[in-house]
């Protein structure tokens, strides 16, 4: 459930019982659906002390005790690297599941002609292995985001979870170049996609992510294979194919990360 309030900004709740989002208030299941039952669209709502109110409806909710999660995930190393194996690894565990992206694109096989630098035969992998190269330099603007961003169906649509994986990598280690957070935000706002994934972009650039998306990102440079695939099955249970783009995205962030790796010990 998402409250608008009259500051423009969003409030997403979530049931107790939900893994926690960075941006997300946890309620108990009887509150819970008492909201459900008193809150509909177009409502907006006010925050007064520790109470969210809406004057046009009388409903006021009680906050005091609610827990906000906003922790920003941000680089933790110096040199953040990962390793082919740890690479291997994660394809492995998301193949063995069968779960296909939003996009329609071969993981592995993108990620093979990726490295070895191999012609694209779709399309979109052309756009996408661009892209990444552009980011890289941080020479990017929100038109090259365009062809990416409100793709696919859903709340979230295909594109935007891919970038919010491309953003979670950035986050932990610094990827890209500085115009990628902006050159996103900007596009974001201009109403290319819908207004939930709006805002879950908005807080992706402003490093705030759901807790299993750091959880990926976090065991894949740390090499911790237990702790990865708990945090690869809980992400790919997000939604019709959200978790599995959102995957994608992680997976080829974190290849480009392999790859300069390799280049700075070629120099």
């Amino acid at each position: 459930m998402n409250l608008v309030l009259d500051t423009g900004t969003w409030l997403f709740l979530g049931m107790e019982r939900e893994k926690k989002l960075p941006y997300e208030m946890q309620v108990e299941e009887g509150p819970w659906q008492s909201l459900r039952e008193n809150v509909h669209p177009h409502m907006t709502f006010t925050q007064q002390g520790n109470r969210l109110v809406c004057n046009a409806e009388e409903l006021r909710l009680d906050v005091s005790k609610a827990e906000l999660h906003a922790v920003p995930f941000m680089q933790e190393e110096k040199k953040p690297d990962v390793s082919l194996p740890t690479l291997e690894f994660f394809l492995s565990v998301v193949e063995e599941r069968g779960e296909e992206n939003g996009l329609e694109i071969n993981s592995l096989g993108f990620i093979e002609r990726y490295l070895a630098k191999m012609p694209m035969t779709h399309p979109l992998e052309k756009q996408l292995a661009h892209l990444l190269e552009h980011c890289l330099t941080g020479e990017v603007n929100e038109n090259d985001f365009r062809f990416l961003m409100g793709r696919g169906k859903g709340l979230t649509p295909s594109g935007d979870d891919l970038l919010i994986g491309w953003l979670a990598v950035d986050s932990a280690t610094a990827l890209f170049g500085d115009g990628f957070r902006s050159a996103i935000a900007r596009l974001a706002r201009t109403g290319v996609t819908t207004d939930v994934s709006k805002n879950a972009l908005l807080h992706a650039v402003d490093h705030l992510y759901p807790s299993d998306v750091t959880a990926t990102v976090r065991a894949s440079l740390r090499e911790e294979q237990r702790e990865l695939k708990d945090a690869i099955n809980s992400v790919l249970a997000t939604g019709h194919t959200s978790g599995a783009d959102t995957l994608f995205g992680i997976l080829t962030g974190l290849v480009v990360l392999r790859k300069q790796t390799d280049w700075r010990k070629a120099q």
